[in-house]
């Protein structure tokens, strides 16, 4: 690109930029007047709700002081707190006036407020106050503004068991003291399972045939033997004959149920199902571990 066409494109970027800026800045005056109008008519969510706005559009410290006014009497006081200590600390160009309502307001909104001292055990855990996330140190604590009066606080971590609370918090603030209970590790001596009961069941019923068949078999052969052969007693016996096909027929019978229960057996002890767990593997960049999914 030739030098001049550059510069003709940096120009073009920067200007772009300025405008943009200068929209947003516009944007949040209009909001900023919106607020205005509503804190005159004591009209405070419609004011906080504009205020917000205009901050986000462009932080100028000033705006903080309508706004730290606006949660006030909405009894935002946590947020309330954070903008007016910001805005004495930060709008040095404030007039006496305005830091004067800033103090009593604040001085004012401290007594809605107390500060809680959190530790959990173990320190990587999920915490929740009043469905809020809370960022827990390294060491597992944490130092919460609250509002005066009872606050819930739910804690979780992997491989423990989940703890939900209720705190009353006073003006004195709170320590609390979250130790999570280690989940019971599986009984791996529990006994069997119902589905080994029947599989050890239908073995041993089919053991139980496979025993009469052979016991039937061999007095089915015995008496062929003596229906069969000249000279025994019973040869040539109608009633032996019958005998025996019907041990024969039991002997059959017995074979074939037997294997079809020992059948039933195996594959319940062969199917049973296995837990898993789900495997995740971390990338690892010049020694960070990295989050690989979630």
């Amino acid at each position: 690109m030739r030098p001049r066409a550059l510069l003709v494109a940096l120009a073009f970027v920067t200007y772009a930029s300025v405008a943009h800026a200068d929209d947003e800045r516009e944007e949040s005056r209009a909001a900023f007047r919106r607020g205005v109008a509503a804190i005159q008519k004591e009209d405070w969510e419609t004011a906080k709700t504009e205020l917000t706005r205009a901050y986000a559009l462009f932080p100028h410290p000033s705006i903080l002081l309508n706004l730290g006014l606006a949660r006030a009497k909405t009894a935002d006081y946590v947020g309330a707190e954070r903008d007016l200590v910001r805005f004495l600390a930060e709008d040095t160009q404030a007039a006496g006036d305005e830091v004067d309502t800033a103090r009593r307001t604040l001085a004012d909104v401290k007594t809605h407020l107390a500060t809680v001292h959190l530790r959990v055990a173990p320190p990587v855990a999920k915490v929740l106050v009043d469905a809020n996330a809370v960022a827990l140190g390294a060491d597992g604590t944490a130092e919460l503004r609250l509002i005066l009066g009872t606050h819930k606080v739910y804690t979780e971590s992997a491989g423990f068991t989940p703890d939900e609370r209720a705190i009353e918090v006073n003006v004195g603030g709170a320590q609390i003291a979250v130790d999570l209970a280690a989940e019971a590790a599986p009984d791996l001596h529990q006994g069997p399972s119902t589905r080994q009961l029947v599989a050890f069941s239908l073995l041993g019923a089919s053991a139980a045939g496979l025993f009469l068949g052979i016991f039937a078999g061999v007095r089915a052969i015995s008496l062929a033997d003596e229906y069969n052969t000249p000279g025994e007693a019973r040869y040539q016996d109608p009633s032996v004959k019958d005998t025996g096909i019907a041990f024969r027929t039991t002997a059959d019978v017995s074979f074939i149920l037997g294997g079809a229960l020992a059948a039933g057996g195996v594959v319940l002890l062969l199917t049973a199902p296995r837990s898993s767990a789900p495997v995740g593997v971390a990338p690892a960049i010049g020694g960070l571990v990295l989050r690989g999914a979630f």
